[in-house]
């Protein structure tokens, strides 16, 4: 997968597709975090209120599925959550751990 490049103060999109002919399920939209890689491995930077999010299960038909758009500011990727640490230029990703092992992560870059 090539790793994506997003300006600070820019706006950053995931989705999650169902690209399958049959319906899928995962769990909770909310069942996410950023990570900041640094040179001891990935760091979690943000952090998602998942009370109870481990019992939802969505059901995602063909060509259907999640899609999150946050803001890529100094303070944060979001007004609604957490965050574990400033957000500066360097690389990152985006995990969505709503469905069964292995997780799904896609990387991303911060650039000026």
């Amino acid at each position: 997968m090539k790793d994506e490049s997003v300006p600070r103060d820019g706006v950053i999109e995931f989705r999650l597709v169902n690209v399958t002919t049959e319906e899928q399920q995962a769990g909770s939209q909310y069942a996410y975090t950023f990570q900041h890689q640094t040179d001891s491995g990935y760091r979690d930077l943000l952090s998602t209120d998942s009370t109870g999010n481990s019992s939802i299960v969505t059901t995602h038909e063909p060509s259907e599925g999640f899609s999150w758009t946050f803001p890529v500011t100094t303070d944060g990727f979001s007004l609604d959550h957490t965050m574990c640490g400033d957000v500066s230029t360097g690389k990152y990703r985006f995990v969505y751990w709503g469905i069964d092992d292995p997780a799904i992560a896609v990387r991303f870059e911060i650039v000026r």
